[in-house]
């Protein structure tokens, strides 16, 4: 694990009072404005936490598609969700990507408990959160593994043309 990487204390201290299941959501592709928008939901195992996790930004490519495989092997359930650009065009980035946001927290097969949202605004879910986190602290937390998560997705819906602006496209159960 990188010095930088997640270090997953609020999710801990969060298990402890019971809060339980606890998942992490972050987007990928609100900068281009070329594609969809993709949102990955991810609720990691505490006790099968990937090593060598870290944002998608700061992995090249192998990294980002071994940390990929890592996520899948051992998350308790992912969820993956598009805005295509159609209705990006409609609602505007902003409502996109809390858009998928939403719809990628609502494809997971375990409904959280909390949360943990990387951004400063929350999409429209039926789980405790915080209002605001900033992203650089959240980093630190669960939605590091939804970075890479999304990143994987979109570069492949990318590549397809084959985005969805209605459901998730991953959906993994453990």
């Amino acid at each position: 694990m990188t010095a930088k990487g997640p270090h997953f204390r609020l999710e801990a201290q969060l298990r402890r009072k019971g809060v339980w299941p606890i998942a992490g959501v972050d987007e990928v592709g609100r900068g281009p404005l070329a594609g969809p928008v993709a949102a990955a939901a991810v609720i990691l195992d505490p006790e099968r936490r990937p090593r060598g996790l870290d944002d998608s930004k700061v992995l090249n490519q192998a990294q980002r598609e071994e940390a990929f495989e890592r996520i899948m092997a051992s998350a308790l359930a992912v969820s993956v969700a598009f805005v295509a650009p159609a209705e990006i065009d409609r609602i505007n980035i902003r409502q996109a990507t809390l858009a998928a946001m939403a719809r990628a927290v609502a494809g997971l097969a375990q409904t959280p408990a909390y949360l943990l949202i990387d951004g400063n605004d929350r999409p429209p879910v039926n789980c405790a959160s915080p209002s605001t986190i900033r992203t650089m602290v959240l980093r630190r937390m669960s939605a590091t593994p939804c970075s890479v998560t999304s990143t994987r997705w979109r570069c492949t819906a990318r590549a397809r043309r084959t985005a969805s602006a209605s459901r998730p496209c991953v959906r993994r159960d453990a």
